[in-house]
């Protein structure tokens, strides 16, 4: 299922790249939120799946102003982790 390939490429980026952006000792349940937070970025970005609530639509537009209003604390934390993962991640192929 598409949406299960990004989960795991979200994972992957958050495992290989968290540190570097400052999520460093997150819990469990923190990590599983961002994880489905980045999916859901990725989903809605690439129009795969249900379209992202309004802090998702927000990243996804670039709307800085919208993001920082609609983010949690959690999210305020993963804002740069979110950027990197919106910018830097290829749409992957699906089979």
């Amino acid at each position: 299922m598409k949406v299960n390939k990004i989960q795991d490429i979200v994972s992957e980026s958050l495992n290989e790249n968290g540190m570097c952006v400052g999520l460093g000792n997150l819990t469990k349940e923190d990590t599983d939120y961002i994880i489905q937070m980045g999916t859901d970025i990725l989903c809605t970005k690439w129009g795969i799946g249900i379209t992202g609530g309004n802090f998702v639509q927000s990243v996804v537009d670039n709307n800085l102003k919208l993001t920082m209003l609609s983010a949690d604390y959690i999210n305020i934390k993963a804002l740069k982790f979110y950027c990197q993962l919106i910018y830097e991640t290829p749409m992957p192929e699906f089979n």
